[in-house]
């Protein structure tokens, strides 16, 4: 059975495409590259300029046209970013050249630096054609043009400015959660008005201290519902759902230290809108952190939720159009209502869905 199956799989993988054998028989002439998985390319993406630079370079020029596809929807968007800022960081650098002839040294270097100047513009080119086709995915799924992202950008949730250490590369960068937050901004069809758009997206003018503050609180209480007070926002127009990206350590997210006055950041937002007339927008509590197992509220508090993980594809539990209409249901006088967006209801919204039903739970 081994040998059979050994057998079928061999002729399996040829006429599947399988680029794997192909890279370790150097047989880079024959890799349909439309049929390469998101997870080789974004591993091999320079062996493939290296050692066919013309097939590849053609076969970009045709995704960007167009005219193929690039496989890169299941990657995560944090490892697109390090990416791109790895090579932006790899372009920047010149090596020193020695030996004893100048001017063959010198010859030879810019040769060097010719060709990783090519090869980073190439793997940019790639890294960018994924994450359009990860953006094209989400909007195939729905709108999300009432939703807005708040991202944590503490010194726990990644940095570019990565110090080098002994024994590793100065290309290397941390791991940059805030990224999944980037998609979810560049997912809506529509921007958002001059105000906003210059208080929540502006370049930073320096590094973050090790010692930064996040004041979650300022969101809402000093942008958000002051500019609903200002311009007498209908309810209609209001933000109907704001992503707080974070490592939900919220502990440093208030300035207030009197233990006789502490109140949760969430008990201090909805306070603040009841006294201002406004409803709180719904909120998404989406954990961040590798480690943190802290919850800012309970599973059975309404208006908000609680996801974790870095897959942009859990933004689709509130942009599937079909699954927003099976999330009413009938009250007692028969009409429809909908249900508590709590973190328990999006729970078994979730669970609800067709792919789950072959689940069983064992007592």
């Amino acid at each position: 059975m081994r040998l059979l199956r050994w057998f079928y799989q061999r002729y399996g993988r040829r006429y599947t495409c399988v680029p794997e054998p192909l890279l370790s028989a150097n047989r880079w002439s024959e890799i349909a590259y439309s049929r390469v998985p998101s997870v080789c390319m974004h591993a091999n993406k320079g062996k493939f300029f290296t050692h066919d630079a013309e097939r590849f370079l053609s076969y970009l020029t045709d995704v960007e046209s167009g005219e193929k596809q690039l496989s890169g929807a299941t990657l995560l968007p944090h490892l697109l970013v390090m990416q791109a800022v790895k090579f932006a960081q790899a372009q920047k650098d010149t090596p020193t050249w020695y030996g004893f002839k100048k001017r063959t040294v010198y010859l030879i270097g810019d040769a060097m630096r010719e060709q990783r100047r090519k090869l980073g513009e190439t793997q940019a080119r790639v890294v960018d054609a994924q994450w359009s086709t990860t953006l094209a995915r989400l909007r195939e799924a729905g709108e999300l043009d009432d939703c807005i992202a708040v991202c944590d950008v503490s010194g726990s949730m990644g940095s570019i400015w990565k110090p080098t250490l002994p024994g590793k590369s100065p290309f290397e960068v941390d791991s940059i959660w805030p990224a999944l937050s980037l998609s979810l901004g560049a997912a809506r069809e529509t921007s958002l008005c001059g105000f906003v758009h210059q208080v929540l997206f502006t370049t930073p003018r320096g590094r973050p201290g090790p010692g930064i503050q996040k004041d979650l609180n300022a969101v809402f209480l000093k942008l958000i519902l002051p500019l609903a007070i200002k311009n007498k926002a209908p309810k209609e127009e209001m933000i109907n759902r704001v992503c707080v990206f974070s490592d939900m350590q919220f502990d440093c997210a208030s300035s207030e230290y009197d233990p006789a006055n502490w109140k949760t950041n969430h008990d201090v937002v909805e306070r603040a809108h009841q006294e201002a007339g406004c409803d709180v927008s719904e909120i998404v509590y989406w954990n961040l952190s590798r480690v943190s197992i802290t919850a800012p509220v309970t599973g059975e508090r309404e208006g908000v939720t609680l996801l974790s993980g870095y897959s942009p594809s859990l933004l689709k539990v509130f942009m599937d159009v079909e699954e927003e209409e099976d999330f009413e249901v009938l009250d007692n006088s028969g009409e429809k209502v909908k249900q508590k967006f709590t973190p328990e209801e999006i729970m078994r919204k979730v669970l609800g869905r067709r792919s789950y039903n072959g689940l069983v739970v064992v007592d």
